[in-house]
């Protein structure tokens, strides 16, 4: 699993809201679009971003080697696009997969 969600991940540094995102997860598009942050609404990237890394953290935070250089990669996409309210955008992906029960008990 660590490896799709990885591969994923664009040369920028982010990844993208789509069907092969959320498949990845074992989700439906339909679940997480409509979770998208008001103020990031039209960053589908940003929202797609902080959501693998909230999943990556999650559930193979004990793993973390095998996903820091990725992890180093998309926290420096977010810093580019958020300029405030980054640990309120975190929060909310964390809270929308919980929400979804996309953590590996």
């Amino acid at each position: 699993m660590i490896d799709s969600i990885v591969l994923q991940q664009t040369a920028e540094g982010y990844w993208s809201l789509d069907q092969k995102f959320c498949d990845t997860l074992n989700t439906r598009l339909g679940d997480l679009e409509p979770a998208i942050p008001e103020m990031i609404k039209d960053k589908t990237h940003l929202w797609a971003t902080l959501l693998a890394l909230a999943f990556l953290e999650g559930n193979y935070g004990s793993k973390r080697e095998k996903w820091a250089l990725v992890s180093k990669k998309a926290r420096e996409y977010v810093d580019r696009e958020v300029t405030e309210g980054r640990s309120k955008l975190q929060e909310e992906a964390m809270n929308c997969l919980s929400d979804l029960d996309l953590f590996i008990a």
